[in-house]
């Protein structure tokens, strides 16, 4: 090992000045573009959330005026509308993982399969790792298709709440809920946004470290009417689609910018042609 007091001697090599400022301009402009994409990323966020509390949490949806209110065993709400619960509406499934002890349930595997940290990430574009085909036939995994919204239900990620851009397995500190039509998926995902906190208190009394599959069923909703389901997912759909691809280019930038570090530190990428 090497004694902290030698790290001084070790000799690295530094570029020119003209070259180390020819290097920071190149990674200074990957790193604009990287905040200008996380910045529209935020916006988009905060717009759609916006507009989901005006609609659905204050019911002040265009027209709303002229929409009477009905009783519901929720209160008064819009009429057409429908008090209901998660699970008569809409398909609830809880991961698992397969057995770490089974190779054959890893090795060269080619399903995603997230773990509950990844909840922590906004939009989940990537798998923490892979499992093979025989894993989802044999073990609890469950595939979640692109589209669904996904709660972390314990431990230090309770109440993270995200949702799939890809198709994918998680382990069982994750429960996913998925609108088969597809017309409620956004909405999904912006109800728990705005509830998930609610949900848990009410569960757990503040308490409890944990919900479960049963407790995420039984969650109250007031779902729309179908007028204003295609009115909502027309003006959310294309925010959620742009925020998923400025993630996307996010990621490109951040691995090309990590590659050409090295190559440029060390000569490799030619500055001067």
């Amino acid at each position: 090992h090497t004694a902290p007091s030698r790290i001084g001697e070790v000799k690295v090599r530094v570029p020119p000045p003209p070259v180390q400022r020819q290097i920071a301009g190149i990674l200074s402009a990957y790193d604009d573009l990287i905040e200008n994409n996380l910045r529209r990323i935020r916006i988009l966020e905060e717009m759609a959330r916006a507009l989901y509390r005006e609609w659905f949490a204050h019911f002040r949806f265009p027209g709303h005026e002229t929409v009477p209110r009905v009783a519901s065993s929720l209160g008064p709400i819009p009429h057409g509308w429908e008090a209901t619960t998660i699970g008569r509406v809409f398909t609830t499934t809880l991961g698992g993982t397969p057995s770490r002890e089974k190779a054959k349930y890893w090795q060269d595997g080619t399903v995603p399969w997230i773990n509950s940290g990844k909840v922590n990430d906004l939009r989940i574009t990537e798998p923490s790792e892979l499992i093979t085909e025989l894993a989802l036939e044999k073990s609890a995994a469950k595939l979640m298709p692109r589209g669904t919204t996904v709660l972390a239900i314990t431990g230090a990620t309770l109440g993270q709440v995200s949702y799939l851009e890809i198709d994918t397995t998680a382990n069982q500190s994750v429960v996913g809920i998925t609108d088969k039509s597809g017309g409620l998926s956004e909405w999904l995902y912006l109800m728990f946004k705005e509830r998930i906190h609610e949900i848990i208190q009410h569960a757990s009394g503040g308490a409890q470290q944990h919900i479960n599959k049963e407790v995420v069923n039984d969650v109250q909703i007031v779902i729309p009417s179908a007028e204003y389901t295609s009115r909502f997912k027309n003006v959310v759909a294309p925010m959620f689609r742009q925020l998923a691809t400025h993630i996307f280019k996010t990621q490109n930038l951040r691995r090309t910018r990590d590659l050409l570090v090295p190559r440029l530190l060390s000569g490799q990428t030619n500055l001067t042609s």
